[in-house]
């Protein structure tokens, strides 16, 4: 008889699993009432579960389950199986649930629900106890949720705080799983080492304490709802026994917050229509230097500490003559939090770097608006900075120059810093000293008749100028730039600058042979030459930028900037 159950059990088990598998969710009701308790159901029909994983209960507190049920049905020769999972919850917000998506792994594939949002209705059942109601002995304990303010703008800060108030013995105290305000932004505050303290009410005695504390920076303006929200406590209660002696007795009873509406307010703006930081505060800006050279940047600093919401605290941006000053983007240097009982300061230092293009004697006025909630007006936070710009070196080697200079050969030193690796640069080498003997073989016997004359003194012969590259030049930067475009769409654009820098030390000292269809640089005018120093600078800005300010260096500004360089020295017109 078992083994005739158990192969009908098989035989079951068998025909339900070619029945098409269904996988879904069912809530007892909807809406619920706040406090109450309601059942989540999910339900696999005609589906093995290999694999479950439960939906998220968003604004609910779990009080009961997982309870799995399984059953087999037989009905007008149909044959089914199926397994529930029941949940029993209670809702700890008066807003809205959101009951998420379950997933299951069946023969059959995977399964998912979609997420199911439930309504929260008002339950005069659990309404949180008036604070000026009369206590009684059926109240010996609420919580009660307070703000410092119930009329604030958009951004400002609100301090929310939730007080337990008890006149009996609370063992243990579970807040609600999940606290979430949508129409803000929220950070919670430690309250661990909240002090208790005892206040009297209508003659009642009650001790209090923090339980909880958010900021909060409204999102938007409009009346704002702070929800109830449902704690749960364990409470020591003195109940009498038959004989008439007390006996302490646990009980586990639900604790209501109380709702909150908040008024707030379009924060203001600025003339431009810029969004500006809001609270109390202030803010300071500084100079590192007032006297500096063409080639290095001045650095800007501003100081600012706010108690609004730390997101809407940007740096303004520079109102500068963009021919005398070359701005960076503004940096982050620091940034802190203090926190306290009466909410956060935020404290941000931002650092700008300014790098001037000509000399002379050049103002910056920098300014830094915000709105501050005790005088309720904008306030404007400026500074008068004179700066004596200096003309300074064009080109002042980096720690990015002198870590590429060993991978260049210069003229007149041709393969002095090389780098030979492996089997293929030792033949490189080979024929590099081979190619240096045979080439002091012939500076010291000439040929007759050869074309490599340099010509009479005063006079570069042509032919011999473009040999002599050809021979020494080919892997140098100086060639690569003498052949522009240079390096066009290379990857490698911080060694393009580079090379450009050291083109440019070497060319103004008259360190390289130039060919005949470039200028030397004693051959411009005088300004030519400040245009060519301009141009440099313009390229050590970039350089700068990229490494200080973490800018992307662009290959058509760098090739750009390359192509005026040579058009200005060309002889060409």
């Amino acid at each position: 008889m078992r083994l005739f159950l158990f192969i009908f059990f098989c035989f079951v088990c068998e025909i339900a699993s070619f029945a098409q598998v269904k996988f879904f969710v069912e809530i007892s009701e909807n809406p619920v009432r706040f406090g109450e308790r309601f059942q989540v159901v999910v339900t696999v029909l005609n589906g093995e579960v290999q694999q479950y994983s439960p939906p998220s209960f968003q604004g609910c507190r779990l009080v009961g389950g997982p309870n799995r049920h399984q059953s087999f049905s037989y009905s007008n020769g149909n044959i089914s199986r199926s397994s529930k999972f029941t949940y029993e919850l209670i809702p700890t917000a008066d807003d809205k649930i959101v009951i998420g998506s379950a997933e299951l792994k069946s023969k059959g594939g995977v399964y998912t629900t979609s997420p199911l949002q439930v309504k929260v209705i008002a339950n005069p059942k659990v309404a949180p106890p008036s604070g000026g109601g009369t206590f009684d002995k059926s109240k010996p304990f609420f919580i009660q949720a307070s703000v410092d303010k119930v009329n604030a703008y958009v951004g400002e800060q609100i301090v929310l705080k939730y007080t337990i108030y008890t006149q009996s013995n609370i063992e243990r105290l579970e807040p609600p799983p999940e606290i979430k305000f949508p129409d803000f932004f929220q950070k919670a505050v430690e309250t661990s080492n909240s002090p208790v303290q005892d206040l009297v009410i209508k003659g009642q005695h009650y001790r209090t304490r923090v339980i909880q504390q958010f900021v909060l920076y409204p999102l938007k303006a409009g009346t704002l709802t702070i929800p109830q929200f449902l704690y749960r406590a364990s409470v020591v209660m003195d109940d009498e026994s038959l004989f008439g002696i007390l006996m302490p007795e646990m009980k586990e009873v639900d604790l209501v917050s109380n709702k909150l509406e908040l008024h707030i307010k379009d924060a203001p703006s600025d003339l431009g229509g810029e969004i500006l930081p809001i609270g109390e505060g202030s803010a300071n800006w500084s100079i590192d230097r007032v006297k500096c050279p063409t080639n290095q940047a001045v650095k800007l600093r501003l100081d600012i500490k706010i108690s609004g919401d730390p997101k809407r605290i940007n740096p303004p941006i520079l109102n500068i003559d963009p021919s005398i000053w070359r701005s960076f983007s503004p940096k982050l240097i620091s940034e802190n939090t203090e926190a306290s009982s009466s909410g956060f300061m935020t404290h941000k230092v931002f650092e700008y770097a300014l790098v001037p293009l000509k000399t002379g004697h050049h103002m910056l006025d920098p300014k830094f608006n915000y709105f501050n909630i005790q005088s309720n007006d904008v306030l404007a936070v400026s500074n008068h900075f004179e700066v004596e710009v200096v003309q300074g070196d064009p080109v002042a080697p980096t720690d990015s120059d002198n870590a590429h200079k060993e991978n260049f050969t210069f003229l007149g030193q041709p393969g002095k810093s090389m780098k030979l690796l492996g089997w293929a640069s030792f033949f490189i080498a080979l024929a590099t000293i081979f190619a240096l003997a045979w080439k002091s073989f012939f500076s010291q016997n000439p040929p007759k008749n050869t074309k490599k004359d340099k010509g009479s003194e005063g006079q570069i012969n042509k032919t011999y100028v473009k040999d002599h590259l050809d021979e020494n030049l080919k892997s140098d930067d100086f060639q690569e730039f003498v052949d522009f475009p240079l390096l066009a769409g290379s990857a490698d654009v911080k060694g393009n600058l580079n090379k450009i820098f050291i083109f440019a030390k070497k060319y103004q000292s008259g360190g390289y042979l130039v060919p005949t269809e470039l200028a030397s640089y004693a051959d411009l005018t005088e300004e030519g030459q400040k245009e060519f120093q301009a141009l440099i600078t313009e390229c050590k800005v970039i350089s700068e930028e990229n490494k200080y300010g973490g800018k992307e260096i662009n290959p058509s500004e760098v090739n750009e900037l390359t192509e005026k360089i040579r058009g200005l020295i060309s002889r060409k017109k």
